[in-house]
């Protein structure tokens, strides 16, 4: 600021002529100031002038020929809203000056006063220019926030410390199904489920009073939203704590819908875990629920059983069919597996046209019955083809899921008892029992 431009819109001659002295003389001390001053008297002269030309500062008097109190102010705003004013009046009045502040002059300074005079119109004119500075700076910042929390993809909801909301944006608007004037200063948890209400509003108000910090909620943790029409929805949030000036506080929720994300989740999960022809689970995921449920007899004690089902004759059907009703027959067993079964029992494809059953609290006799029962339904079962219905059987084998010899033990076994059924003839049940009795 080594040299000022600057405006004075003044009709009276003497104070003009007063501040134009004040002004040519340096102020005492350094970082001083020269200033090229124009000089304006009415209203309409002033708002021809700004739109001609440029400057960093206006000294404005209030009671002007043309204009005179807040007008005076608001005319020149709006003709340069960047550009600092310093407000000269004959009139001390202290609400009258707040109400002129607060309005957005950067200072106020009293004629007649003596206050012009010396060193205080430099310094009012240097702090002026740094204070409109520093208020754009801020208008600006505030609306890149505003922007930003009005374009956001995430709801941002503000909470006060009475627990109701402040703020809305659009896209909360869009996740909740409330508009931002129907949840001002409503209870935030109108937001929750009342199942999860009370978890959530203990874990945000912990946060909220200070016994929780940021450093608690690392990693988005996910909470239950609760939409305008009843229907819940699975979502992330971050929290922020602020405290304004006044020491009041307020909390900063954003909040991200991640229904899409976990429905993903779920069919990526089901893509790797299942079998893409007939929806029965696939080797390893089979083998990793049965490891499941032999830790779990280990621990609690009771009864598993394993049955390994293969196909007869799966090649001939292929051959002499396609391969289109072969794929319809691996679909219809299981089919009918998960008719047959209860929803607790797996049914996992392990080969090409073999399958294995996890049947979870069941003993021998209750799995052999079982085998024998699907055994005589899948006899029962008709394919569709040209040139008429096909019909397949299947050999079972069946096996107590003995945690003392473990998992691969166990299966080999009921592997063996459905290796005896097919060299026995095919198209028959043998379980393990049977099989040590021929055996023994």
């Amino acid at each position: 600021m080594d040299r000022i431009k600057a405006l004075l819109v003044e009709d009276n001659p003497g104070d003009a002529h007063l501040i134009r002295r004040a002004l040519s003389i340096p102020p005492t001390g350094s970082g001083g100031a020269r200033f090229d001053l124009a000089h304006v008297e009415t209203m309409r002269d002033c708002l021809a002038w700004l739109a001609a030309n440029h400057c960093d500062v206006v000294f404005l008097d209030l009671s002007l020929p043309d204009s005179s109190g807040f007008a005076t102010i608001n005319s020149v705003q709006n003709a340069a809203p960047a550009l600092p004013v310093i407000v000269l009046t004959g009139l001390d009045d202290p609400e009258f000056a707040a109400s002129a502040v607060e309005s957005g002059m950067q200072e106020f300074l009293v004629k007649g006063s003596g206050l012009i005079e010396g060193d205080l119109l430099h310094r009012a004119a240097r702090h002026a220019i740094l204070r409109k500075q520093l208020e754009m700076r801020v208008r600006a910042s505030e609306s890149r926030l505003n922007a930003i929390i009005t374009l956001a993809y995430d709801a941002f909801v503000v909470v006060d410390e009475r627990r109701r909301i402040t703020l809305f944006n659009p896209a909360a608007e869009r996740m909740f199904g409330w508009t931002a004037d129907e949840v001002r200063n409503r209870p935030f948890d109108m937001l929750l489920p009342e199942r999860t209400r009370e978890d959530h509003a203990r874990l945000f108000g912990q946060f909220l009073d200070g016994e929780a910090d940021q450093r608690s909620l690392e990693g988005r943790p996910e909470i239950v939203g609760l939409r305008r029409t009843g229907d819940e929805f699975p979502a992330e949030v971050s929290l922020s704590r602020f405290r304004g000036p006044g020491g009041n506080v307020e909390v900063t929720a954003v909040v991200r819908d991640v229904t899409e994300r976990k429905r993903t989740e779920r069919e990526l999960v089901r893509l790797a875990t299942t079998d893409s022809l007939t929806g029965a689970c696939n080797r390893r995921r089979f083998l990793e629920l049965a490891e499941t449920e032999v830790a779990r007899l280990r621990r609690y004690g009771g009864e598993a059983s394993v049955i390994m089902l293969d196909i007869d004759h799966f090649k001939k059907i292929n051959d002499n069919w396609g391969h289109g009703v072969g794929d319809t027959a691996l679909v219809a067993l299981v089919e009918l597996c998960r008719q047959s079964l209860r929803e607790a029992d797996v049914t996992g494809r392990v080969g090409g046209e073999e399958f294995a059953i996890l049947l979870p609290n069941t003993g021998p006799e209750a799995a052999l019955r079982l085998a024998q029962r699907l055994h005589e339904r899948v006899r029962a079962l008709l394919i569709p083809a040209e040139g008429g219905p096909v019909r397949f059987t299947v050999s079972l084998g069946v096996a107590v899921l003995d945690p003392d010899r473990g998992l691969t033990r166990s299966i080999s076994m009921a592997d063996k008892c459905l290796y005896e059924a097919k060299q026995t003839g095919r198209d028959r049940v043998i379980a393990e029992r049977q099989s040590l009795e021929k055996a023994s």
